[in-house]
């Protein structure tokens, strides 16, 4: 997840989140985080670095704050394709950014496994 026009750990929190969350499935096989971290700071697109992690999904996004909102945008990518299978924009007031990441999370974990099974 990459983030913009924010302080800095919110988008590597929620992916911190997401992974966990991930790994806690007993059917999904999940990459370590220090795996993904490395290559998202190398800049690698997502279909290129799901290939090189050989997963079938990459799940990639962004993180960003506009008008007093906290927007979090995600996408689930069929590496073999290309082929985004699942997307969603998540738009919150950032009141409570805590509890927000935390609703943002939950959204996208449960998304994810459902299109996965």
């Amino acid at each position: 997840v990459e983030e913009s026009g924010l302080r800095g750990g919110l988008a590597d929190g929620l992916t911190h989140d997401i992974i966990t969350r991930l790994a806690k499935l007993r059917d999904f096989f999940v990459i370590a985080r220090g795996s993904v971290f490395a290559l998202a700071d190398r800049r690698i697109a997502p279909e290129e670095a799901g290939r090189r992690l050989k997963v079938d999904y990459v799940a990639a996004g962004t993180v960003r704050s506009a008008a007093g909102r906290l927007i979090v945008t995600v996408e689930l990518i069929e590496v073999r394709t290309a082929r985004i299978v699942w997307a969603e924009t998540f738009e919150r007031r950032p009141d409570d950014t805590f509890a927000v990441l935390d609703d943002i999370g939950d959204s996208i974990v449960s998304s994810i496994s459902a299109e996965i099974e």
